[in-house]
């Protein structure tokens, strides 16, 4: 007789052991027995929820979303990355359109490159990136014919639209952007706390004529400068507000939507975008967040409704689960787990719902619980891709995958939205700082005695040439993701004062894969707990290297490499085989994933803001 076990719902204060025991009675023997503990361990893992289950397309479209809606708001206006410590713009980091339009192209060109949506779509992708290239050319055309007159005519009809900003630094002579380009070493500076760097704020009911703020256009910075005052007021370096909301959001909805049935540009009809919100409303979707859309939906067209349609898609998950309650209260002591409007995590559609988030800068669209776990599934999914079409046989499909990184991570640290993110990936991350702040993640990012400049310091360009295959791609964006979030848990004092970690430091964790095990079923497998030890293992090893990376002292360098090499292979063999990376980013072949629990912040809220909470 067969026995089946099915995922079990278990009642409070039950733990699994105990059901299966009482499941079975006295269990059969051999194969049967065999097939029933690896439903049980299936069971175990789908209820500790412990690692994702692969990668959705919806997962990747939310990726690529969140970052080009991100960067086009970023783009929008004159804005810069801001030194997280002093929270002051730092004009050596500007966000420029022409950056902004060649980091589109990239990620478009891996988004196709992927293979999870069909080659026929392609014609959409490329209207986007020409839709941006026609922006830049028309404003380098503007340029180049642009006046006195002209100039005095823009002062006196618009108020462009500029974002608040802190008192800025002293001019200073930004570097060549882009990831290879030389960054400057910096003295650490001292920790401090600026309250209202964490309070974005909240943008209030447009009151005004959306249409005349549409009529504005903007102060853009299209290239990179010396001085950075005469850059941010160079004639005819302007945009149309309406070129964002009528033309670039659309578009760019449209391509994250592809291939999802029901969200073609096809099915712009009234009557069906009508049902759908009373769909969404009777599975309780906007109880607690999306105010905006129930507010203005009645005024929209149906154009407009299928862009909130397709937003919504994109968005839901993060507003009714997990990341969402990750999320601070802000420093005038509203706590944003409680709001969120759909028009403050995605740009351009604010004045049609009667919010005007864009104009005040209120939106929430960089913070950190948004836009960082999309990346990061996005870079992984990249590398494991990579790996799948291998395995496929599609050696070239790889290959352009690869190929794009490079490109692509070229344009990434000039580009990624959050001010305070990309300062510290530029300064800390990428290249000055990482043998004093981080040593070991130092060694594994590919560090070498010739890859070394006279600081000791690994440049980017070689640590972007380890990267030539599938294989090197996914275990640089695992070293990259555990040195980025070890690096925001080390640097960030205020952090280790509050009772919540806001950063995974390290994955795979044995802590929190325990804790999550505890809270939810009450047993993890063996297997798994055996495979995050194996990695733990390795890395011991290496971090007993760390007192030599510190005192490191010219002449001893190969002698160290040598050292460090062997180890650096074990960590990485360890982690390939536990097979956890094609576990959590692989390819699952789903459209959509299944809707969210919309009571998850009633019934996990407290356990995601949990000191020994931390998510991959």
């Amino acid at each position: 007789m067969g026995c089946s076990l099915s995922t079990p719902t278990l009642p409070s204060g039950v733990h699994l052991a105990d059901a299966v025991e009482a499941h079975f009675g006295d269990s059969p023997s051999g194969p049967e027995l065999a097939a029933a503990q690896e439903q049980l361990v299936r069971s175990i893992e789908h209820i500790n929820a412990a690692d994702r289950d692969g990668v959705s397309l919806l997962d990747v479209q939310r990726g690529v979303f969140n970052l080009l809606q991100a960067g086009a708001y970023r783009t929008f206006r004159v804005a810069y990355a801001a030194d997280y410590h002093t929270h002051k713009r730092d004009h050596s980091y500007p966000y420029l359109l022409s950056n902004f339009v060649s980091f589109a192209g990239a990620v478009l060109d891996l988004y196709m490159a992927l293979k999870v949506v069909d080659a026929a779509h392609q014609p959409s992708v490329d209207a986007l990136k020409a839709l941006l290239g026609s922006l830049e050319a028309s404003i380098r055309k503007q340029i180049k014919n642009w006046g006195p007159e002209d100039e005095a005519a823009f002062e006196a009809r618009t108020a462009a639209v500029e974002e608040a900003a802190p008192p800025p630094l002293p001019p200073a002579a930004p570097p060549p952007p882009g990831f290879l380009a030389p960054i400057a070493a910096s003295a650490r500076p001292l920790y401090s706390r600026d309250a209202a760097a964490f309070a974005e704020g909240f943008g209030s009911d447009y009151s005004g004529d959306w249409s005349r703020y549409l009529s504005r256009y903007n102060r853009v910075l299209l290239d990179p400068s010396d001085d950075w005052a005469a850059n941010e007021r160079r004639g005819g370096a302007i945009a149309p507000v309406a070129f964002w909301y009528e033309r670039f959001m659309p578009l760019l909805l449209e391509v994250c939507s592809l291939g999802v049935e029901g969200y073609a540009a096809t099915d712009e009809d009234a009557a069906a975008l009508d049902g759908w919100l009373a769909e969404m409303r009777a599975a309780r979707n906007f109880d607690k967040y999306g105010a905006d859309v129930l507010a203005g939906w009645g005024k929209c067209s149906a154009s407009v409704k299928l862009s909130i349609k397709r937003a919504w898609r994109l968005s839901r998950h993060y507003l009714l689960g997990p990341q969402k309650q990750r999320e601070r209260s802000s420093e005038s002591g509203a706590d944003h787990r409680e709001t969120g409007d759909l028009s403050q995590y995605v740009a351009f559609l604010d004045v049609y719902l009667g919010r005007s988030y864009v104009e005040k800068a209120g939106m929430r669209l960089t913070f950190p619980y948004w836009v960082g776990p999309s990346t990061w599934t996005w870079h992984h999914f990249l590398g494991e891709r990579a790996a799948e079409l291998v395995a496929a046989g599609d050696a070239a499909g790889s290959a352009a995958i690869v190929d794009g990184f490079h490109r692509y991570m070229g344009l990434f640290v000039t580009m990624y939205p959050c001010p305070y993110c990309r300062h510290h990936l530029n300064e800390y991350v990428v290249r000055n700082k990482e043998k004093d702040l981080y040593p070991v993640e130092y060694v594994l990012l590919g560090w070498t005695p010739s890859a070394a400049d006279e600081e000791g310091t690994t440049t980017p360009s070689l640590k972007l040439a380890y990267v030539t295959d599938a294989t090197r791609l996914r275990l640089f964006v695992w070293k990259l993701h555990n040195a980025v979030s070890g690096s925001i848990e080390r640097s960030e004092e205020w952090y280790k004062a509050t009772d919540s970690i806001n950063t995974s430091r390290y994955w795979p964790n044995v802590y929190s894969t325990l804790h999550r095990a505890g809270a939810h079923s009450g047993a993890v497998s063996a297997a798994r707990i055996a495979g995050i030890l194996d990695v733990l293992d390795s890395a011991v090893k290496l971090s007993l290297l760390r007192p030599s990376i510190l005192a490191l002292q010219p002449g001893q360098a190969a002698e160290l490499a040598e050292i460090a090499a062997p180890l650096v292979d074990e960590l990485d063999q360890a982690l390939l085989g536990t097979g956890f990376l094609a576990e959590a980013y692989g390819w699952s072949g789903r459209v959509d994933d299944k809707p969210p629990d919309v009571d998850f912040a009633e019934k996990r809220g407290a356990f995601m803001r949990d000191q020994h909470f931390t998510l991959a």
